[in-house]
């Protein structure tokens, strides 16, 4: 989500900041959003990829997941049946 909003920033400002001289079309800015948008694409499937290989480690470290620890005020590292939704 964070990668999403920070691209969206200088994707947003590609197509506002003095770009009148690639009016109509904006191909420029247009490409530049695009760009961005891959950025964003890469970089989640990146979190995707970190996020299932530290399952599998959880799972094979600390066994299946249980609701023992389910409304604990405990975060993720602490929590050994804590798994990532994906």
């Amino acid at each position: 989500m964070v990668s999403f909003f920070s691209f969206l920033i200088p994707a947003r400002q590609t197509l506002t900041a003095n770009n009148s001289s690639y009016a109509p079309r904006y191909d420029r800015s247009f490409t530049g959003v695009m760009i961005c948008f891959a950025i964003c694409f890469v970089c989640s499937e990146v979190l995707r990829f970190f996020l299932a290989r530290e399952n599998k480690k959880r799972d094979a470290q600390h066994g299946e997941p249980d609701d023992a620890h389910g409304l604990e005020d405990l975060t993720d590292k602490e929590n050994k049946s804590f798994r990532y939704h994906l």
